[in-house]
């Protein structure tokens, strides 16, 4: 028992480390999003070829209690590609953010 203890405190230490690198830029203010509980529900019969099917729709949204903004770059490495690249802004307790 107090050896997985140890274990579990280890790993969380290393993730801790990891996340905000000691004297790089200060601490890192990370948000931490909460998913907001599914609200008007709706239900909607459609025809579709060979009968009809059902549609579920909702409102959904998440608040962010963290001590950091979520910041987030997208982008696309050229004007002919579908698919976009995203990247996070992570904001530190100095002021700097990377």
């Amino acid at each position: 028992m107090i050896r997985t203890s140890f274990i579990a405190a280890a790993a969380a230490s290393g993730l801790i480390a990891f996340a905000s690198p000691a004297g790089a830029h200060g601490h890192a203010q990370l948000p931490d999003l909460d998913q907001v509980a599914p609200a008007d529900l709706r239900v909607k019969q459609v025809k579709a070829k060979g009968g009809s099917v059902f549609r579920l729709g909702f409102a959904s949204a998440t608040e962010n209690r963290g001590r950091g903004p979520l910041t987030l770059h997208g982008f696309r490495r050229g004007p002919n590609l579908s698919r976009m690249q995203v990247d996070q802004l992570v904001s530190h307790s100095d002021g700097s953010s990377r």
